[in-house]
């Protein structure tokens, strides 16, 4: 099942009276794994953004949002906060919201993942750790 930003804000942010429970109901079931969720890179790029522009970020660490939503896709949670301040940071364009955030992990981190697998450095879809350094 395809998830949207809408969906995910509401769970997170737990600001809506009716939306929120539901949402938060859903992502209960996936982990569950009695339904399996998938969304896009721009979809949490577009996340990020609307917590930053919204100045929500203060109240929830960029770190504990990208927990939540990877753990709501059933992705490996290992992050370094570096990094997603540093693609937050890159990909904030007021003009294109979280257009610019993905384009950010698209020329940053998929371009370096596919760089460690042509390089035989990692395997398709083992777990690496990126640093910060890494994609400068």
């Amino acid at each position: 099942m395809y998830i949207d930003t809408n969906i995910i804000l509401r769970a997170i942010l737990n600001d809506h009276k009716t939306l929120s429970p539901k949402a938060q109901k859903f992502f209960r079931l996936a982990k569950k794994r009695k339904t399996k969720l998938n969304t896009t890179d721009l979809v949490i790029g577009e996340i990020f953004w609307v917590l930053e522009s919204k100045k929500i970020e203060p109240k929830l660490s960029r770190k504990k949002a990208a927990d939540i939503i990877l753990s709501f896709v059933n992705l490996p949670r290992k992050i370094n906060e570096e990094v997603i301040n540093f693609l937050v940071e890159k990909g904030s364009d007021p003009e294109f919201g979280g257009r610019s955030v993905n384009r950010a992990i698209q020329d940053k981190i998929e371009n370096l993942v596919a760089r460690k697998i042509v390089s035989g450095e990692t395997l398709p879809g083992s777990k690496i750790e990126i640093k910060k350094e890494e994609l400068l």
